[in-house]
């Protein structure tokens, strides 16, 4: 049996493991600290790199076969934590929202469902962060920057788990749940909401390659619990997955008639598509004043509209390509070489995910003359998915798409690389399969030096996400303990007045997204940087003294036209050094 490359290197033992996790966790902590206080970056860099190694040590048997899954486990959290763990505070978009919700559920006590925000039907984000802030003694912050993480950190183990089953080469899994891990996509945002909805997605996927669950009607039951999280988790999520096992049935019947064999439909199909389906239904009517419902009708009656007029039914109006689009991507990331490389790196570990489904497909329809595995068939149904992705969006964007398409298709990556091996060996240039694993192995690690921004130091440009790698240069929205300070402040004396921030085109600007963690999205009116009077009721005013982005430049705000027409004169409530509430 091959497990190692080099027979003449030894394993690691279980206390060298256990240490090897350790660091790895650890450097991924200190390395975010470290690279956001200023100190230096250096200790960032080298978690990536190690973490990019791991997949080699795996598959070479440094790190032995039993030892494989608490490695995978440790790998996908540090690689959460890399990015997590920078700043004291939260950071990205829908998370601030979340947390919103969050603090409402543990300051009133009990769900809070009637809102007209679309996250507070997310009862598995939200009110298990209240719940585990409660019990833990700890703040939601620190459930969401460190406990969610540890949550969501459990989907590379699942999708190992699935491959093991369904490919005996013993570093399939490792590699499985390292292409998951290492998709910029998994670390590009703190988990939260899609996050575990993918977890939820990945123990459904295990429940369709174990036997009992497939076959055994009293068994159903874990399925069905796991449909409901999946539902309570994310509405988008739970559509995907609804589509998968839609699709999955629709090429089962085929496959049935095709053999001329009576139609049956596995047990695990039922009994969790029918409660899924009409739960999402009835409980996003209910929840969120009907929002998300809507929200989903409406994304449906687009990509049907976008169909049309690709095929030319209806006239096309606007740009032919969906700026969140795969091709969307495609167009606006080409330019860059860096980008590109990251396109192609993507490209070849999709494309040979893909040709494993398929490979493994041939295998059981052609040369076996077999119905396929219901795995087999959602895998299939996903490639479909992901090509639909190319030109339409489904309320998603493509990068959170593929990360969710990856939880099916990633199990296939080895079995791809296996069928190109087999292709070149034809022709006498097939490489050893634990060659072949090595190959992949160092793709991945690639990928993720890519991917992490870590390719880019020394560059001009740095990914607007590569938070990990260089927080001052990336895009996103991350606070200092000063502006959060101030936020409370205005949170805690503000009364019943209104709240205002800057924001250039929506409530998603820095401070909005900052403000709205502790006063109603709907209720924090917005003020152009343009502007140069007072809305009505405007109340209170809040601005950090960081520079603002605006259509691509960085803007101080006291040199906006509103700040000297309207706030430079005006009284200073409050000044933490690096936020200011002013009257207005």
């Amino acid at each position: 049996m091959e497990t190692r490359l080099w027979s003449r290197v030894g394993s690691l033992n279980h206390v060298e493991t256990v240490l090897y996790c350790f660091f790895l966790l650890s450097l991924a902590a200190a390395g975010a600290k470290l690279q956001y206080s200023g100190i230096t970056p250096f200790v960032a860099y080298l978690f990536v790199i190690l973490a990019a190694s791991t997949p080699l040590l795996l598959v070479t048997g440094i790190i032995p076969v039993r030892s494989q899954m608490p490695v995978v486990y440790s790998l996908g959290l540090a690689v959460h934590w890399h990015t997590t763990l920078v700043t004291n505070h939260l950071w990205g978009w829908d998370i601030h929202f979340v947390y919103y919700i969050a603090q409402q559920t543990q300051s009133v006590g009990s769900l809070i469902l009637e809102t007209s925000m679309s996250v507070a039907g997310l009862v598995v984000v939200t009110w298990f962060s209240a719940f585990l802030s409660e019990v833990l003694n700890i703040q939601i912050v620190t459930v969401m920057k460190v406990v969610l993480p540890m949550i969501a950190a459990m989907t590379p183990v699942a999708i190992f788990a699935v491959t093991r089953r369904i490919d005996s080469y013993k570093a399939a899994p490792p590699l499985a749940a390292a292409a998951f891990i290492f998709f910029y996509r998994y670390f590009k945002v703190m988990p939260n909401k899609q996050a575990l909805g993918e977890l939820f997605i990945a123990l459904l996927l295990l429940c369709f390659v174990v036997p009992a669950f497939t076959n055994r009607r009293w068994q159903a039951t874990i399925p069905v619990i796991l449909a409901a999280g999946l539902v309570l988790a994310h509405y988008a999520t739970t559509l995907i997955y609804l589509t998968l096992i839609s699709g999955a049935m629709l090429l089962g019947i085929i496959a049935r008639l095709y053999y001329r064999d009576s139609v049956s439909v596995p047990q695990v199909v039922t009994a969790t598509l029918i409660p899924a389906g009409v739960g999402w239904t009835w409980y996003y009517l209910e929840a969120a004043q009907g929002r998300v419902l809507v929200h989903a009708v409406a994304i449906g009656f687009n990509a049907v509209r976008k169909i049309a007029q690709l095929l030319g039914i209806v006239p096309s109006s606007g740009s032919a390509v969906a700026n969140r689009s795969g091709s969307g991507y495609l167009v606006r990331l080409l330019g860059d070489p860096l980008y590109a490389l990251l396109l192609a790196l993507t490209a070849g570990v999709l494309g040979l995910a893909v040709l494993g489904v398929l490979s493994m497909l041939y295998v059981q329809v052609v040369e076996r003359r077999e119905e396929p595995e219901l795995f087999l068939k959602v895998a299939v149904t996903a490639i479909g998915l992901m090509g639909a992705g190319v030109v339409l969006t489904f309320g998603l964007g493509f990068d959170r798409l593929i990360s969710i398409v990856l939880v099916v298709l990633a199990p296939t990556l080895l079995a791809g690389a296996f069928a190109v091996r087999q292709f070149f060996q034809k022709s006498g240039l097939g490489l050893p399969r634990r060659h072949v694993a090595v190959s992949i192995a160092v793709l991945l690690g690639v990928w993720l030096v890519v991917g992490s921004g870590l390719a880019w130091v020394g560059t001009d440009t740095v990914p607007s996400y590569a938070i990990g790698i260089n927080e001052e240069e990336a895009d996103w929205r991350t606070y200092s303990d000063s502006e959060v300070s101030t936020v409370a402040w205005a949170h805690q004396y503000n009364g019943n007045d209104n709240i205002s921030v800057f924001s250039y085109s929506r409530l998603n600007s820095r401070d909005g997204l900052l403000v709205a963690e502790l006063f109603y999205r709907h209720d924090v009116q917005t003020v152009s940087p343009g502007e140069d009077e007072h809305k009505n009721g405007c109340g209170m005013f809040y601005t950090s003294h960081r520079p603002m982005r605006v259509q691509n430049e960085w803007v101080n705000p006291e040199q906006t036209e509103y700040y000297r027409s309207a706030l430079e004169y005006d009284s200073r409530y409050y000044d933490s050094g690096k936020g200011s509430i002013y009257s207005c």
